[in-house]
C-alpha cells in the first residue's frame, strides 16, 4: 500500500500541477494509505500554504474511522508527524495541526482515545503523556479531568521550557472544556482551592476567554479567596458578559466592590470598569464616590463605568452626585407609593405603577420583583407593561421570567419581552424561548 501511496506523490500533479489536481492526488494517497500513513499525510499537506481549510482536513481524518484513533494518539504523543515519503523532512506537531487531530478525536468513538491515556499513564507520567493527556481529556473528557491534567502537570513544572508547555495546554483545555461543557464553569469554582497555584492563572485564562458570564461565579470565588490571582480574575470580569443568575451576579459585584478601596490603582482601575461592564446598579454610589480617587485613571474609570451602567453623560462629579440625590428623594417619596399600587387588583393602577418605576433602574432591586409578579397577571396590558419595565429596569433577576414570557399567549407580551431581552443582553436572537434559554440560563 506505501508504494502506491509514494508513487501518488511523485506524479507530476503533485509536483506542481493545478491545484485541483494537487487536491484529487491529495485524497486518492490518502484512499490508498495505510490510517497511520494517511494521518501523517493530512497534517504534512495542512502546512502547505494552499491546504484545504481546517474543517475539510478533519473531515477528511474522521472518514478514516476508528482506525485513525491509534494513528492520532500516537501522534500527539510523541508531539511530531512521521515521515511518509523518502524526502519528507522531521516535522514536529504544530498548534493548527494538534487541533485537526483533537477536532477528529471528537467524531471517534472517545473510549478507545480515553483507554490509551490512561494506559500510556499507567506506562510513567512523562511530560509528553501528560501533554497529550490534558488535550485529549479537553475534547473526550469532563472538568473533573482537567484538575486530574493540572495534578499531573505538578510534577512536570522544573524548567520554564516545560511549565510554559504545559500552562499553555492547560488553558486552552480549560477554554474547549467550557465550551463543551459549559457545567464546568461551576465545577472550576468548586475545584479552585485544590489546584497548585502555580496553575491557577490559566484556569482563569482558560475559563475567561469566550467572554461567558457564566465564569462570574469561578471569578467572583476567585476575588474572595485569591488576591495573588484577583488582578487576572478582575481583568476578565471587563470582557465578560454579566450573568443571567440573579445571585451569581450579585456575589461578583460584591467581590468586585470590595476591591475599590484597594491600595493598588491597577486593581481599582479595573474593578471600577468591571462594575461598569457588569451594569451593577447597587454598585452606582461607590463609583460616584470614587470619582474623587486621588489618581486621575481610576477617575476616568469610574466615569466610563457610570455612563456604561446608567446611559447618562455627565462629566462632573457635581452633577452625577446631584442625579444620585434626586433618585434617592423619589425613592424616600415615592417608592412606597408605587409598591402599594403594584400590590393591588387594579390593572390600570399596576401599569401606572409599572411605568413610574420603569425609569429609576437605580432601585430596580426593590422594583423588579414586582414587575416579575406582575408577568403572571391575567391582563395583557399588565403583562405587557411589565416586560418592557424589566428592561429599563436592567436587572439580571428579569432574565428567566422574560424568556418564560416569550411563551406568552398575547403577542405584545411576546413583543416587549423578546425586545427587552435584546437590550438587557446585547444578543439578536429569534423569539423562542428555547434558544434564550440556551444563550443565557446555567
Amino acid at each position: 500500500m506505501l508504494s502506491v501511496f509514494l508513487s501518488i506523490l511523485t506524479t507530476p500533479a503533485w509536483g506542481g500541477g493545478a491545484a485541483a489536481d494537487d487536491e484529487h492526488a491529495l485524497w486518492r494517497a490518502v484512499a490508498s494509505a495505510s490510517p497511520a500513513e494517511a494521518v501523517s499525510l493530512v497534517l504534512r499537506e495542512s502546512r502547505r500554504p494552499d491546504a484545504p481549510k481546517a474543517p475539510e482536513l478533519v473531515a477528511r481524518l474522521v472518514e478514516l474511522g476508528e482506525p485513525g484513533v491509534d494513528a492520532a494518539m500516537g501522534i500527539l504523543l510523541e508531539r511530531s508527524v512521521p515521515l511518509v515519503a523518502p524526502e519528507d523532512k522531521p516535522q514536529t506537531l504544530s498548534d493548527p495541526q494538534r487541533e485537526l487531530l483533537l477536532g477528529a478525536l471528537e467524531s471517534w468513538p472517545a473510549q478507545r482515545a480515553l483507554e490509551r491515556i490512561e494506559h500510556e499513564l499507567e506506562l510513567g507520567v512523562t511530560l509528553d503523556r501528560t501533554w497529550a493527556a490534558i488535550h485529549v481529556w479537553s475534547v473526550l473528557g469532563t472538568p473533573e479531568h482537567w484538575e486530574r491534567g493540572a495534578a499531573l502537570a505538578t510534577e512536570h513544572l522544573s524548567s520554564k521550557r516545560r511549565t510554559e508547555l504545559l500552562e499553555n495546554a492547560l488553558e486552552l483545555a480549560a477554554q474547549r472544556l467550557v465550551r463543551r461543557r459549559p457545567e464546568s464553569f461551576r465545577v472550576f469554582a468548586d475545584a479552585y482551592a485544590r489546584i497548585d497555584p502555580r496553575l491557577r492563572l490559566h484556569l482563569i485564562l482558560g475559563a475567561g476567554a469566550g467572554g461567558d458570564a457564566r465564569a462570574s461565579e469561578l471569578f467572583a470565588h476567585v476575588l474572595a479567596t485569591d488576591p495573588a490571582h484577583a488582578p487576572a480574575a478582575i481583568a476578565q470580569a471587563q470582557r465578560m458578559g454579566r450573568s443571567c443568575d440573579a445571585r451569581t451576579h450579585e456575589a461578583l459585584c460584591d467581590a468586585l466592590r470590595a476591591q475599590l478601596t484597594s491600595d493598588s490603582t491597577t486593581v481599582r482601575n479595573g474593578a471600577a470598569r468591571a462594575l461598569g461592564a457588569q451594569r451593577d446598579w447597587r454598585s452606582i454610589e461607590a463609583l460616584i464616590a470614587l470619582l474623587d480617587d486621588p489618581d486621575g485613571s481610576v477617575r476616568a474609570s469610574a466615569e466610563w463605568s457610570l455612563k456604561k451602567a446608567t446611559g447618562l453623560q455627565w462629566r462632573e462629579a457635581a452633577a452625577w452626585r446631584a442625579w444620585h440625590s434626586s433618585e434617592v428623594r423619589w425613592r424616600e417619596e415615592r417608592m412606597d407609593l408605587v409598591i402599594d399600587r403594584l400590590s393591588t387588583s387594579s390593572p390600570k393602577q399596576i401599569v401606572s405603577a409599572l411605568q413610574e418605576a420603569a425609569f429609576h433602574p437605580l432601585f430596580s432591586s426593590e422594583s423588579a420583583p414586582w414587575a416579575v409578579d406582575a408577568l403572571q397577571s391575567s391582563s395583557a396590558q399588565v403583562r405587557s407593561t411589565a416586560a418592557e419595565a424589566l428592561g429599563r429596569l436592567d436587572s439580571p433577576l428579569a432574565y428567566p421570567a422574560l424568556i418564560a414570557a416569550l411563551q406568552d399567549g398575547a403577542p405584545e407580551v411576546v413583543s416587549a419581552a423578546h425586545a427587552s431581552l435584546t437590550r438587557m443582553s446585547g444578543l439578536t436572537l429569534p423569539a423562542e424561548a428555547d434558544d434564550w434559554r440556551a444563550a443565557l440560563l446555567p
